[in-house]
């Protein structure tokens, strides 16, 4: 299988993904005037909607049907089978909308795919103040509960019918608990002392962000496919498939740490902050593996602080270990061993599932 052939996903898969929204929304929104829900609450959660699952590259939820296609065939699809793929691939995105709320809240982020980031928001509840809009402030935390909460709510709409139920309730409940785990392991790294790199070692690094990254970016849309195929995806047989899987999770994570500090805010959409939040990234563990211990005690004294000078040193160290160079090749040699790993593997999972995702990966800049 030529690997630059297998085509990415289309701009129509991918406006048919989008038309999907309108309808998924409404569906939460009809649950809540039972409930006896003010209108001003049901348009906060409506806004709330319209701004956080939107505006992504929206790669996990389209990895839901793209698995469904590899394994069945598209001859083989019918209609309904193609929109619940779409479904169960939004929930994957309420659940990626949740997860940035709370982690530009932790992060104190300012920008999320070129706009405020939701805490940032003006409040709809609240008149402006001598004409000075209030931000929505520390209630975006209750919103990423509701952003989570939406994923069962369609859930239980669209497939509480299907014999697979139970596992998808199961799957998700399973792996938003090891991305919130990976989200207290980074969180905690950034809290330790200024200076102490005892734990900024590559081994802590992939740790941390297979869980906080890898099980709900790569993992859960190949799972949620195989499942409503009828396959089941926890039998040892497609072992090495979740492995690889979360292998290239990883790798997606690092590409994140260098595009934080190496690509435009405009290209990004968000500012990299890695350095000030003293993150404990792939940047900074593989430096600590170059740098003379001169260069060391620099980055001891500047790394983790909030002030652009310090930031320009760690830069400017990066920059003499030559990082940008030491990133191409871990990037070049890892996908040279996805595409070998790939190709070497057995037929019971098809190959362009894998493909398709690493291809996606490789070499992008935001």
């Amino acid at each position: 299988l030529n690997m630059s052939s297998v085509p990415l996903t289309s701009l129509q898969e991918f406006e048919e993904f989008i038309s999907v929204f309108p309808k998924l929304k409404q569906d939460i929104i009809d649950t809540l005037p039972g409930k006896k829900i003010n209108q001003e609450i049901i348009d906060w959660i409506g806004l709330s909607i319209d701004v956080n699952p939107i505006g992504g590259k929206y790669m996990r939820g389209l990895s839901v049907l793209n698995t469904i296609k590899d394994f069945k065939g598209v001859e083989q699809l019918d209609e309904e089978t193609i929109f619940l793929g779409r479904v169960a691939g939004w929930c994957i995105e309420f659940l990626q909308a949740s997860l940035l709320i709370a982690d530009d809240i932790m992060d104190g982020g300012i920008m999320r795919r070129d706009r405020p980031c939701w805490h940032h928001y003006p409040n709809p509840l609240i008149k402006n103040l001598n004409g000075v809009e209030q931000p929505i402030g520390k209630i975006a935390v209750n919103d990423a509960f509701i952003m989570e909460s939406c994923i069962y709510i369609l859930l239980k709409k669209y497939f509480r019918e299907k014999p697979y139920y139970t596992e998808m309730l199961e799957l998700f409940h399973e792996i938003s608990h090891n991305t919130f785990l990976g989200q207290l392991i980074d969180t905690s790294a950034c809290h330790s002392l200024k200076g102490d790199f005892s734990s900024f070692n590559l081994k802590n690094f992939f740790h941390t962000v297979r869980f906080k990254t890898a099980y709900y970016s790569l993992y859960i849309p190949v799972a949620l496919g195989m499942l409503m195929c009828g396959i089941n995806y926890l039998d040892p047989q497609y072992d090495a498939m979740k492995e690889l899987l979360l292998e290239i999770g990883e790798y997606m994570n690092a590409q994140d740490d260098y595009l934080d500090c190496y690509e435009l805010p405009e290209n990004m959409g968000k500012v990299g902050t890695d350095i000030e939040e003293n993150k404990r990234s792939f940047l900074i563990c593989q430096a600590l593996n170059y740098a003379t211990p001169e260069q060391i005690e620099e980055l001891k004294k500047n790394y983790g602080i909030d002030n652009p000078e310090n930031v320009k040193v760690v830069k400017k160290i990066y920059n003499d270990l030559g990082m940008k160079e030491i990133y191409r090749k871990y990037e070049d040699s890892q996908y040279i061993d996805f595409i070998k790993r790939i190709e070497n593997m057995d037929d019971k999972v098809p190959k362009i599932v894998f493909i398709r995702l690493v291809n996606r990966c490789y070499k992008r800049n935001r």
